[in-house]
């Protein structure tokens, strides 16, 4: 190898890379010496942020005294105790971007407080102070795009008050006291695209308000909207409403008929917790592109059976906590999307509109604390996506049929009437992870249910009258193997409600031999039902021996009287009028022997009867003769 004096090209790029490294590395430090943060705040310089939020600082100069915030886009002042905003309170962050006030007690924001930031500042968050009024130092900010002016004293929006503010995109008015509203405040706000109004006491429609806005999305809660007007009022009406998620929690809306007519771009309506008694067809018309839909908390008492037939796209839907006693069949025929239905806590006894409709995308149904008693024998298998089915509080006494589900990983039966739980009953949803069977009517429970599941990690059994006996030993067993079931854990919420001697004892507390002797023998348990039958058969046929021969006596002594009656009666008209005239002198009236001799006469007759016990050859028994003798008497 011969070394020459001249230097190769990869020496000097190497050499350069080394050179270039260590100048990066004594900038940064001398960058990271000349950017300080406070001891009251905690900062990133990495992302620019400084955190002095909740010191109790009463003014921004003692975290600003000279200019090494100016790296800092992001700051965080909330939770402190400022109450005045000037133009030196932020002269020491000219590059800010991002600024929270929140949760301080300012009343006042000076007119040019924000004139170094009117390029910069993207975002400000004044919620929790204690303003009466939109500052008009606000207008400063010509590339907002995010203001919240929630929680503060605010009463009155006057025109004018975003005036200049054109490239705003979210808007929180929330939790303020505005007793007069000005529509003509929105006007001018060309890029809003969500504004919030909760809990503001607006008591009107906002009719007329956006026109100039774009607006996506619309909370209106916690007001007293009436929703008297259609939706697509609220807008330029020579334009398609571009509004796709409108919120009226809690107002005092009770008619939606007609109300969403050409609003083709709502996805989202939440009218829940509202005085709707009713839902029509003509409630939900023009909401063809309708993705969610909740109706919580009403007063709902049917669902017209065509309400949902040109919503396609429905994949989410709420009507629990209504009244609802049944659901019409057809209902969701066409709802082939649907992914989530919520109808719990309602008066639902039947649903078939649901079992029996075909919903392939049926994730998570709901239908919680009911008063369902049955459910048909083909359950829940036109449901094949189904991953939480909740049936708790209902009146159910039989699992119903969730087999053959494969994507089944949540089951809640709790709080219902089931005695027994058969070994198939979670046959082929072997993805079970969670089945709730607490606060049922189970004495005892099988382990081949549970047998299969190779996925289940939570099995609650707590609340049940169980009998401890040798039907629960595999419980006892389990929990002493060395590969146990995650959930094996349930299992030590198992109390003993049987035998008595047992009460309160959980099965940590027993042994095997405990459950073992109180379990009969099946063939001593078959002994005795045999001798009980016999024995109720026994004392049944001594009974109906008595009550046969009592019923024999009395016919026999109605039967005896009417033939003597009828005897007596023949010998008087024979006396009177028969073959010998009138003329005739021998007759006599009946006596004792004549009454005897007719009884005698006719004793053949019993036999015929079923209940002489004479053979009819003219012997008489002494009990019959004392009968003979009353009679003849008589």
């Amino acid at each position: 190898m011969v070394c020459s004096g001249e230097r190769s090209p990869y020496f000097t790029a190497i050499a350069g890379f080394f050179v270039f490294c260590v100048v990066a590395s004594y900038g940064r430090v001398a960058c990271d010496e000349w950017r300080i943060c406070p001891s009251q705040c905690v900062c990133d310089f990495d992302i620019f942020v400084a955190n002095c939020s909740s010191k109790e600082l009463i003014d921004v100069f003692e975290v600003a005294r000279d200019r090494s915030f100016n790296w800092t886009e992001s700051l965080d002042l909330s939770g402190n105790l400022l109450s005045t905003v000037t133009e030196e309170t932020l002269s020491g962050f000219p590059s800010l971007l991002d600024l929270s006030l929140a949760g301080n007690r300012v009343q006042d924001i000076a007119n040019g407080s924000f004139r170094h930031l009117a390029e910069r500042l993207h975002r400000l968050v004044l919620g929790g102070n204690m303003l009466v009024e939109i500052p008009p130092a606000i207008r400063e900010l010509r590339v907002l795009r995010e203001l919240d002016l929630s929680t503060n004293r605010l009463w009155y929006i006057s025109p004018g008050s975003f005036e200049g503010l054109d490239m705003l995109e979210s808007l929180y008015l929330d939790h303020n006291t505005i007793d007069v509203f000005d529509g003509a405040a929105f006007h001018g706000l060309t890029s809003l695209n969500k504004l919030s109004l909760m809990d503001t006491f607006l008591a009107e429609d906002p009719v007329g308000w956006f026109v100039d806005s774009p607006l996506r999305e619309l909370h209106l809660s916690h007001n007293a909207v009436p929703l008297s007007s259609e939706v697509r009022s609220w807008f330029d009406l020579n334009k398609t409403a571009p509004l796709e998620i409108l919120v009226l929690i809690n107002n005092e809306i009770e008619k939606v008929e007609g109300r969403f007519r050409g609003m083709v771009n709502l996805m989202k309506l939440d009218l829940g917790t509202n005085k709707i008694r009713k839902i029509t067809e003509e409630s939900m018309e023009g909401l063809f592109n309708l993705k969610e839909l909740i109706m919580n908390s009403n007063s709902l008492e049917l669902i017209d059976k065509k309400s949902f037939q040109n919503m396609f796209d429905l994949q989410i839907l709420s009507i629990d906590e209504n009244q609802l006693a049944s659901l019409l069949a057809g209902l969701f025929s066409r709802s082939n999307r649907l992914t989530r239905l919520n109808a719990g806590q309602n008066n639902l006894e039947d649903i078939s509109a649901i079992t029996d409709e075909y919903l392939p995308e049926m994730r998570e149904l709901y239908l919680y604390s009911n008063s369902i008693q049955k459910i048909s024998s083909q359950g829940f298998t036109s449901l094949p996506v189904l991953s939480h089915l909740v049936l708790g509080g209902n009146l159910l006494t039989h699992v119903p049929n969730v087999r053959n589900l494969p994507e089944l990983q949540s089951l809640d039966l709790s709080q219902n009437q089931i005695r027994f739980v058969p070994a198939n009953a979670f046959e082929g949803s072997f993805s079970l992870e969670e089945i709730y069977l607490e606060q049922n009517q189970l004495e005892h429970l099988q382990y081949e249910p549970f047998a299969e599941l190779f996925y289940l990690v939570k099995l609650s059994l707590v609340g049940n009258p169980w009998w401890c006996d040798c039907q629960i030993e595999w419980m006892l067993e389990l929990m002493y193997t060395p590969e146990q079931p995650y959930w094996v854990e349930d299992l030590y919420d198992v109390l003993c409600v049987k035998p008595p001697e047992l009460i309160g004892f959980s099965l940590t507390d027993v042994t095997r031999d405990d459950l073992v002797f109180r379990c009969p023998n099946p063939l001593d348990r078959n002994t005795i039902l045999v001798l009980l039958g016999s024995w109720f058969g026994l004392v049944l046929l001594v009974l109906l021996r008595f009550w046969i021969r009592k019923f024999c006596r009395v016919r026999k002594r109605e039967k005896i009287g009417k033939r003597n009656v009828k005897y007596h009666r023949r010998r008087e008209r024979r006396g009177s009028n028969g073959i010998f005239g009138s003329n005739f002198r021998g007759r006599r009236p009946i006596d004792r022997s004549d009454s005897y001799a007719l009884i005698l006469q006719n004793k053949d007759n019993d036999e015929q009867d079923g209940c002489g016990s004479n053979p009819g050859n003219g012997d008489v028994s002494p009990r019959e003769r004392i009968e003979i003798a009353r009679v003849t008497t008589v």
